[in-house]
Order: C-alpha cells, then structure tokens, then sequence
C-alpha cells in the first residue's frame, strides 16, 4: 500500500509538472523572444522554472507534456484499481478473521460446557454407592 502511495504522488507530481510546462511554455516563448532583441534582457523566474521542468521531465514540446498528462492519469487509474483490490482483500481476511474468532469463541465455550458437565457427572457419580456404580456402567456396556 506504501509503496502505491509513493507512486501515486510521484506520478501527480509528475501531472503537476507537466501542466506548468504548458502553462509556462508561452511566458517562455515571449521571453526567448525579448531575449532575442535585447541581449541584456533578464529572464523571468517563470523562465527558469520552464527550464528546470523541462530538464527534470525531459521534454521538449507541449504534446510530450500532454502525453505525460494523459499516461500519468491511465497510471493512477491503475493504481486507484490495485488499492481497490487491496482494500477488498483486507475487508475479505478480516471477515474471515471475525469468523475464525467466533468459532474459536464457540469451541472454547463448548469445552467448558463440556468439562462442568464432567464434573457434575463425576460429583453425581461420587455420590452414588458401589453398587449402583456397577449397576450403572454394566448399563453402559450394553
């Protein structure tokens, strides 16, 4: 599940980056092109973060930016399915869970139910004269 939320982000941080790319790459564009006609023309900040995504996602046109957008949102798809999976698995293992408590639950109470009866059997038994112990168990043995 860790593991799924690390990709998770990293893909939105991904698809974040790529729509500033789009949105950044026409302040670029003027910028490139006052940077052509004065030479000492300083670039924006927006510039530089231009660059720095362009670099880090290594691109270099708007349609890879939208190919990023649209391959990250198939990713997240997937990874929305996988925890989806995973949280019906944990839903499914603990009902079953539950069940092997109240079964363990059961049993328990069945051996105690079991061991008083065998003690007011054995107290009842004691009580009774040898003759009537023998009489009892030849009952039995029939």
């Amino acid at each position: 599940m860790k593991k799924n939320q690390e990709k998770f982000e990293k893909v939105l941080k991904t698809t974040e980056m790529a729509n500033d790319y789009i949105r950044l790459h026409t302040v670029y564009e003027y910028a490139m092109s006052y940077k052509k006609q004065d030479k000492d023309y300083v670039l924006p900040k927006e510039a530089e973060i231009f660059l720095n995504i362009q670099n880090e996602l290594n691109i270099t046109s708007i349609d890879e930016a939208k190919e990023l957008i649209k391959k990250s949102r198939l990713e997240r798809i997937e990874i929305n399915k996988q925890r989806k999976e995973v949280l019906e698995l944990q839903r499914e293992l603990n009902h079953l869970e539950t069940i092997k408590e109240e079964k363990e639950t059961r049993a328990n109470e069945i051996n105690e139910f079991n061991n008083s009866s065998k003690n007011e059997l054995s107290e009842k038994l004691s009580k009774l004269s040898k003759e009537q112990q023998e009489a009892l168990l030849k009952l039995l043995e029939r």
